[in-house]
């Protein structure tokens, strides 16, 4: 019991001191009623009854910041010169950037054949060659009447290898008609099946003898910028490999040669399509 002595004390003098008075008297807070709070008035400062701040010797008075940018001034989504401003511009050309690489690659999946063909490339089904973007187109008219001695006379070449000939190379007799020959050129070496495989997405056929014989007479000086290749049905040489025409210069003079089919042509090549 010890303990409770000195807060018991307290409270008795306490009631000593105010005789007659109540706990409420003593503490108003105990009470329903709110104490009564005395406050002496104020006086409001010069500058408070003028209704403007206070300025000192060489202190500029303050302006309020408009909301909203006034003519001359920054405009909204302009440049501010911050650093949140110079983040803003940046990540808006970073956009613009994006925005450009998603046009290329929606070029690069029509280019390609569409979706099916992109997940044939993904799956490695499909192969795909760098093509240069310029494709050139030549027209021909085929009589249908001439021999291929006939045709490579009429092509006036420097050199002609012997082993085309009637007999290897038949034409077989035909309607006049009009071709149009396509060149296909690549980055890169390609074998003769890989360049058949782009024929064939680019909705080409292969050309014939009598197209290279042909093409020879009526566009000469195609085969001096580089050699064209004409895939057609491979003809069987003295060895028994097959072969293919090709138009090309040697030592200053247009010539008309054999090369293997099986070979791997350098990139410096152009092929002969013919556009269906």
């Amino acid at each position: 019991m010890a303990r409770y002595t000195k807060p018991a004390a307290v409270l008795a003098a306490a009631l000593l001191l105010g005789g007659c008075s109540t706990l409420e008297d003593i503490f108003p807070g105990l009470g329903g009623e709110e104490p009564t709070v005395y406050a002496e008035p104020i006086a409001p400062a010069p500058s408070e009854a003028a209704g403007q701040p206070t300025l000192y010797p060489g202190q500029a008075s303050p302006q309020a910041s408009p909301l909203y940018a006034q003519e001359g001034q920054a405009a909204l989504g302009q440049p501010t010169g911050t650093f949140v401003g110079q983040k803003v511009q940046e990540i808006r050309a970073e956009l613009e950037r994006l925005k450009s690489t998603v046009g290329q690659l929606n070029a690069v999946v029509k280019k390609l054949g569409g979706h099916e063909a992109v997940l044939k490339f993904l799956r490695g089904e499909l192969i795909v060659s760098a093509i240069k973007a310029v494709a050139k187109i030549f027209t021909l008219v085929l009589s249908g009447a001439k021999k291929a001695s006939e045709l490579v006379r009429e092509g006036n070449y420097g050199w002609v290898n012997d082993w085309i000939t009637d007999e290897r190379f038949p034409i077989t007799p035909h309607e006049p008609t009009s071709r149009m020959i396509e060149f296909v050129e690549f980055d890169h070496d390609m074998s003769s099946e890989q360049v058949l495989a782009e024929f064939t997405r680019r909705g080409l056929e292969r050309p014939t003898t009598e197209d290279a014989l042909q093409f020879g007479i009526e566009h000469p000086e195609e085969q001096r910028k580089r050699p064209v290749v004409f895939l057609h049905g491979p003809v069987r040489d003295r060895d028994g490999d097959p072969d293919v025409l090709v138009l090309r210069e040697d030592d200053v003079q247009r010539s008309l040669s054999l090369c293997w089919f099986d070979n791997v042509w350098g990139r410096d090549c152009v092929f002969a399509g013919v556009r269906k």
